[in-house]
């Protein structure tokens, strides 16, 4: 878990399938998954990046602000969920393949 980081720069995370991330009031901050994940969820963060090579099921943004995420490889489902101004960066041959789902979300670009 990554919680209340403010303007540390990059985080930089090796991760493996059986692992999940949970970012809690991250600000000012680039978050960097490297490998394989199984799930990741961004909660109550602002202005924060998120690179993430690959993902197994489900990435979900709740309740955050000004959040950019890039998948290079594989994320199944997106979720955006009471979210304000969302980039969402999918590379051209898997992005058909992911799924958005969003709720009560402004400014939300695909």
């Amino acid at each position: 878990a990554v919680v209340s980081t403010q303007s540390t720069g990059d985080i930089v995370i090796d991760a493996q399938v059986t692992q999940s991330l949970y970012v809690f009031r991250c600000d000012n901050s680039v978050i960097t998954v490297k490998g394989k994940i199984n799930s990741i969820t961004i909660d109550n963060c602002k202005k924060c990046g998120i690179v993430v090579d690959s993902l197994v099921a489900s990435l979900d943004i709740v309740n955050s602000n000004s959040i950019k995420l890039q998948v290079y490889d594989k994320a199944p489902i997106v979720i955006v969920d009471k979210t304000d101004g969302c980039q969402i960066f999918v590379q051209k041959a898997t992005g058909s393949d992911t799924e958005f789902v969003t709720a009560k979300s402004f400014e939300v670009n695909i």
